[in-house]
C-alpha cells in the first residue's frame, strides 16, 4: 500500500496529505493505472498521427474526420491539461474565429466588452 501511495503522490494524482483506507487507497490506485494507461495511448496515437497527418493519402483517406483528428490530436497540450488564455485586448470576432466562443462564454471567465474588445476585469 505504501508504494502504491508513493507512486500517485510522485505522478501528483494525489497530495502528500491523502490519507485513505487500504480500500480507498486500492480503487484510487486503479483508477491512477487506468489514467496512465490511458495517458500513454493518447500519446502514442499522437506520434502516429503527427508522423501521417500532412500525407495527402491519408486526409483522402480520413475524409471528413481528419478535422475531428486535428482537433483532438494537433493540439500542443497534453490529455487533460488545462490552458489559460488570455483574452484582454482580443477582439470579439477575433476570439470567436480562433477559439470558437461566444461573449457569454469569454464573460464567465471575468472579462467584459468594451468597442467590441475584451477587457480583463
Amino acid at each position: 500500500m505504501e508504494k502504491k501511495l508513493k507512486e500517485m503522490v510522485e505522478a501528483g494524482f494525489v497530495g502528500k496529505e491523502y490519507k485513505g483506507s487500504a480500500e480507498e487507497v486500492n480503487k484510487k490506485y486503479k483508477c491512477y493505472l487506468s489514467k496512465k494507461c490511458n495517458d500513454e495511448k493518447f500519446e502514442r496515437i499522437k506520434k502516429m498521427f503527427e508522423y501521417v497527418k500532412d500525407d495527402p493519402k491519408f486526409k483522402e483517406l480520413m475524409g471528413p474526420d481528419y478535422a475531428k483528428l486535428m482537433e483532438s490530436y494537433g493540439k500542443k497540450e497534453k490529455r487533460g491539461q488545462v490552458v489559460r488564455m488570455d483574452f484582454d485586448g482580443m477582439s470579439i470576432l477575433d476570439v470567436f474565429k480562433e477559439y470558437k466562443m461566444g461573449v457569454k462564454e469569454v464573460c464567465k471567465k471575468g472579462y467584459t466588452v468594451e468597442n467590441d474588445t475584451y477587457k480583463k476585469n
